[in-house]
């Protein structure tokens, strides 16, 4: 099933979404707790921060976030400590090799998108493991770069996730990169900057190959004046995944701020809730 929708950033749009998460009226925003947690992978150190509700079921439903190129976690707690608010265990981590403020190994010259896809692999090996998290509900969210590292694990593992949520996912990266080997310096500025480690990892990648794979639903969110991954990219991943819904955020960008991500936020709270039937 594949739909398009459209998200109208207004205070009515705003109350009917989140009527559609049971929070019809008010009520106190429920306590959470947070603290650092660090997977090692190949003796190197990954970063993370772990939001938990204080209340709740013995095993939580838990949401992996992946960051975009040259970010780090912090871009994407926001998002964590909203859905600890909603009862959902939320791991933000820094891939090795990523931007300012990273706290994780490695460093910008070897890393790639095949390396952050081992990343998030054994960061999803870690929070699977823990006692206190559901492995039946585990969710990837990924943004840009990020999002399309979580498409192609959840790709890898078609039935190890419960749902996938992409923010604006750079599927257009391993084009950018393959322009970048023929014709150096003509593809994009920032393209200029990789490495040729990142590019010709990022040149290997077959887009719609890698993610197909995954049947399950996907939420795809995308701002239609986005200056850096054109919305027809997540519109072309609609003719691949076999049930996607893709929400479009008027006179977006490429990051969600202010009452855009309040609204994506609660849009997604909302399908995270509805896979936990």
């Amino acid at each position: 099933m594949r739909r398009v929708s459209t998200l109208i950033v207004t205070v009515g749009v705003l109350l009917s979404l989140a009527a559609c998460t049971g929070s019809g009226a008010p009520t106190p925003t429920p306590p959470y707790t947070a603290g650092d947690l660090i997977t090692d992978y190949n003796g190197q150190r990954l970063y993370g921060r772990l939001f938990l509700p204080t209340s709740g079921p013995e095993r939580l439903p838990a949401v992996i976030l992946a960051h975009g190129l040259d970010g780090t976690s912090a871009g994407m707690i926001p998002y964590a400590e909203r859905l600890a608010q909603e009862g959902f265990a939320a791991y933000a981590f820094d891939f090795r090799g990523g931007g300012v403020g990273n706290r994780s190994d490695g460093d910008r010259a070897s890393m790639s998108i095949l390396t952050q896809t081992e990343d998030l692999n054994a960061v999803v090996d870690t929070i699977r493991a823990r006692p206190d998290v559901d492995g039946d509900h585990l969710f990837l969210l990924g943004e840009s770069q990020g999002g399309l590292v979580s498409a192609m694990v959840a790709g890898q593992h078609p039935d190890a996730f419960a749902g996938l949520v992409l923010l604006a996912p750079a599927f257009n990266l391993p084009d950018i990169c393959r322009a970048e080997l023929e014709n150096p310096g003509g593809a994009t500025p920032s393209a200029s900057s990789f490495s040729r480690t990142y590019l010709e990892d990022g040149a290997s990648i077959d887009v719609p190959a890698a993610i197909r794979p995954y049947e399950r639903d996907v939420l795809i969110v995308h701002g239609d004046a986005d200056p850096l991954v054109p919305i027809a990219n997540s519109q072309q991943a609609l003719l691949t995944y076999r049930s996607a819904e893709l929400i479009t955020v008027p006179g977006a960008g490429h990051e969600f701020t202010g009452p855009n991500r309040d609204a994506v936020v609660v849009r997604i709270i909302t399908y995270l809730k509805q896979h936990l039937r």
